[in-house]
């Protein structure tokens, strides 16, 4: 598991998934766009508080931005629900979106 790459293809997603650009996060980071870039493109990784900085920017958890959960949300159950139903992370995010709304 190269977890420079993974990072890097996780803030991509969410960079496009919430329709932001490499200079909003650099800008949020207080770093340069060439520092963004070379996460991004997995050449570096983002230091502890850089990555705990990233995860608070997107609402995500630091264990999905490293590949170590394939859960975007910091509802724990959701991992679980995942592995006993077989749903795939984006479904059950889904659904627990749905369930917090009502």
């Amino acid at each position: 598991m190269d977890i420079k790459k993974i990072t890097g293809q996780r803030i991509n997603t969410e960079l496009a998934r919430n329709n932001l650009k490499q200079k909003d996060l650099a800008a949020f980071l207080g770093v340069t766009s060439n520092t963004v870039s070379y996460f991004c493109s997995g050449k570096r990784t983002p230091n502890t508080a850089q990555l705990v900085d990233i995860a608070r920017f997107f609402d995500v958890t630091t264990d999905y931005l490293l590949g170590l959960s394939p859960s975007r949300q910091r509802y724990g159950f959701l991992t679980a629900a995942c592995q006993y139903t077989g749903l795939s992370a984006e479904a059950a995010e889904n659904l627990a979106d749905m369930s917090f709304q009502q």
